[in-house]
């Protein structure tokens, strides 16, 4: 008997290791995904990725299945699919559902599919205090057979916009939002704006973020237009300022340019890029050993976050790799799954060479968004890091993008990130160790900053020369 259950035992074993292709399972066909809305339909190396809600489904975009990700493991029934630290699971289908089939294009349709996929996918009403069904009601009957493209646009954008978060968004073409600005323009001609506030608040952060490297860094270098600007100061402090966690590739680009007329070049070449997004990757690890390289002989480390605007969360998470020795574990994340949530995913943070183990004192406001929130989310056990300023703005999911019929792209949050302890920080941002009140509003930051330093010193890194002092 003994002897039967060892073969038994081997038997499985073997079994359990034959491939998929040794068993004649193919990974062609058609998949649903786990917790994310979407259909994927697999032909050798291309691919069909179409969205699906209760009320409709259309194609999303057709390319190379390398550009979603690398399949990590699939049988008979499921399939797993690597895109860097990020793992998405799906379930086989026998065939395209038949609503992927239709072709339905109107806007009460567009509608009703916005609607409902943000119903079934989207994570934060309750945190955004956002009562949705109420949404439907108030938008619904704006909406006739013969809306416009335009009339359709404002009334989408108007309740989307309720929900105040930095990762909804709805892109249209061009023409729709210039006539839109148009209508908002005439709307606010009768007010009064003073010369401030004519002046678009991102040159005003630009600014801030040129004045600031030119006061405390005895001289500074500039990445991709100034992307990111490091040098050292006076009191042998380093300051390493990161603006967001993409246009970090080194491509070869002119090193004259402004950021914006940089932007044009770079987005040419990464669109021709299959892999990109590693692209990103590699530039973040460049980056970062010519950073630590040139201010190897600092005492300790100021990494200003308060200006990025996030991106890649696997670019954040190489930066601040530099500052541990061994993989930790940093965070969870989850997607929405009907009522309920996919298992939640562990994300580690690796350790990256060269090290920075000295102090480290991050800035943080609430400009500090999605991506870069990770990068502060996984130094929170950290001791040797403290943070300044005011709250991250808040909004962690990644953008889930999806597609209306009519072509128009929107995103969406429907991802849970929560701390070692369980903490959500949705809609709350990671809080400072040190609260300098700042603004949250946008220009009213930007141009406290440039009070700051016009006066002769900025608050924030003031308070990390205090604190490296009385160590």
């Amino acid at each position: 008997m003994r002897c039967f259950i060892f073969l038994l035992s081997l038997f499985i074993l073997n079994a359990c290791q034959i491939k998929p292709e040794e068993l004649n399972i193919s990974s062609d066909g058609v998949w649903k995904q786990l917790g994310y809305g979407k259909i994927l339909e697999i032909k050798g190396d291309t691919i069909k990725e179409y969205d699906i809600c209760k009320v409709g489904c259309n194609l999303y975009e057709e390319g190379l299945l390398a550009d979603i990700g690398k399949i990590d493991f699939f049988n008979k029934y499921s399939l797993t699919l690597r895109k860097n630290i990020k793992t998405y699971k799906y379930i086989r289908l026998n065939k395209l559902p038949e609503i992927c089939l239709k072709n339905v294009n109107n806007p009460m349709h567009d509608f009703e599919v916005l609607w409902n996929t943000f119903n079934e996918q989207y994570c934060y009403f309750e945190e955004r205090n956002v009562n949705w069904n109420e949404a439907y009601k108030t938008y619904k009957p704006q909406i006739k057979d013969k809306t416009t493209e335009l009339e359709l646009y404002v009334i989408m954008n108007k309740m989307l916009s309720s929900l105040n978060d930095g990762h909804v968004s709805l892109d249209v073409p061009r023409k729709i939002k210039e006539a839109s600005r148009a209508l908002q323009l005439k709307d606010e001609k009768e007010q009064t704006k003073s010369k401030e506030e004519i002046i678009d608040p991102y040159y005003l952060g630009v600014q801030a973020q040129n004045n600031i490297a030119e006061k405390y860094c005895e001289e500074y270098k500039i990445h991709n237009g100034g992307i990111a600007k490091w040098g050292m100061m006076k009191n042998k402090m380093a300051y390493v300022q990161i603006n967001a966690m993409f246009f970090l590739a080194f491509y070869d680009l002119p090193k004259d340019l402004t950021l914006e007329q940089l932007a044009p070049y770079y987005q040419e070449i990464g669109n021709k890029r299959t892999y990109q997004r590693q692209d990103e990757i590699d530039g973040a690890d460049q980056l970062m050993e010519m950073i630590l390289t040139d201010l190897k002989d600092a005492n300790a480390l100021i990494l200003d976050l308060r200006f990025n605007i996030g991106g890649k969360d696997e670019a954040a998470l190489a930066i601040t790799g530099s500052f541990i020795e061994n993989e930790i574990k940093i965070a969870t994340k989850k997607a929405k799954l009907e009522n309920d949530f996919t298992n939640h995913q562990n994300i580690f943070l690796s350790p990256n060479k060269p090290s920075f183990l000295k102090n480290v004192y991050i800035l943080t406001s609430h400009e500090t968004a999605s991506a870069a929130e990770l990068a502060v989310m996984s130094t929170l056990k950290n001791k040797r890091v403290k943070r300044i300023g005011s709250n991250t703005e808040g909004i962690f999911s990644d953008g889930l993008d999806k597609r209306l019929p009519n072509g128009w792209e929107y995103t969406l949050s429907n991802e849970v990130y929560q701390d070692l302890d369980g903490n959500n920080y949705e809609g709350k941002g990671i809080s400072p160790h040190i609260d300098l009140n700042y603004p949250k509003d946008k220009r009213a930051f930007f141009n406290l900053l440039l009070q700051q330093i016009s006066s002769g010193k900025d608050e924030a890194i003031e308070k990390a020369i205090s604190l490296e002092n009385e160590k």
